[in-house]
C-alpha cells in the first residue's frame, strides 16, 4: 500500500475546534458541564425564594409562588450557563493553543494513511495513532474526522490534491475499520433481526 499524505495550514480557531470537539465528546466533560448547569440553575431558584422568604417573612404563599417563579427561572439560567460554560471552555481552549504555537496564526499540518496507522504531525510534534484503535470515520463538510480510542484527527479537505486522493484516503481507513472485528460484531448485534418468511 502506498501512504497517501494530506497537507494543509490550519488556523488557530480550526485547531481550538477539533480540540473542544474531542474533550465535548467525553462523559466526564459532560458531567461535569451537567454538574454546573444543574448548580447554577439550582442556585438561582434558592435565591428567589430566599430572598422572598426574607422580604415576606417566609409566609407560606409567598414562598409557594416563589418557587413557582423561581423554577422556569431556574431552568433558562441552567440552558443559558451550559452555553456560557462551552463558550469559556473554547475561549481558554483558543488561548492554550496560540501559548503552544508562540502566537502563529496558521499552523502546518501533515497526515498520512500508513499501512499500520494514522501520522499526524504539526510542527515539530509527531503522532501516530494505530488503526486497531479505529472506532468511526465521519464526512462533514469541509474534512474527515478520524475517531480513535483516545484521540481524534480531522484532515480538512483542502489538505488534498485531488478529490481521487480523498477519497483513496477515505476509502484506507473504513477498510481497516471494516476489518476490526469487535467492532463488526457490535454493529451485527446493533441489527435488528430480519423477520423469517411467512
Amino acid at each position: 500500500m502506498t501512504a497517501i499524505r494530506a497537507t494543509f495550514d490550519a488556523t488557530i480557531d480550526e485547531v481550538t475546534d477539533v480540540g473542544m470537539r474531542l474533550v465535548t465528546s467525553t462523559d466526564t466533560y459532560r458531567r461535569q458541564r451537567r454538574f454546573a448547569a444543574i448548580a447554577c440553575g439550582g442556585s438561582c431558584v434558592a435565591a428567589i425564594v430566599a430572598t422572598t422568604g426574607w422580604r415576606a417573612g417566609w409566609n407560606p404563599t409567598s414562598l409557594a409562588i416563589a418557587a413557582a417563579v423561581g423554577l422556569p427561572v431556574g431552568i433558562v439560567c441552567a440552558v443559558a450557563y451550559g452555553w456560557y460554560h462551552d463558550k469559556y471552555v473554547e475561549r481558554h481552549t483558543r488561548r492554550v493553543y496560540r501559548e503552544m504555537y508562540s502566537g502563529a496564526s496558521t499552523i502546518r499540518c501533515e497526515i498520512e494513511a500508513r499501512p499500520d496507522a494514522l501520522w499526524c504531525r504539526t510542527d515539530d510534534v509527531e503522532i501516530t495513532l494505530p488503526w486497531s484503535h479505529l472506532k468511526r470515520v465521519s464526512e462533514i463538510p469541509d474534512a474527515i474526522e478520524f475517531w480513535f480510542d483516545p484521540g481524534l484527527a480531522v484532515v480538512r479537505n483542502r489538505g488534498f490534491s485531488s478529490e481521487t486522493d480523498r477519497q483513496r484516503f477515505l476509502e484506507t481507513a473504513r477498510a481497516f475499520l471494516a476489518a476490526r472485528p469487535d467492532l463488526n460484531s457490535a454493529s451485527q448485534r446493533r441489527e435488528p433481526a430480519s423477520p423469517s418468511p411467512s
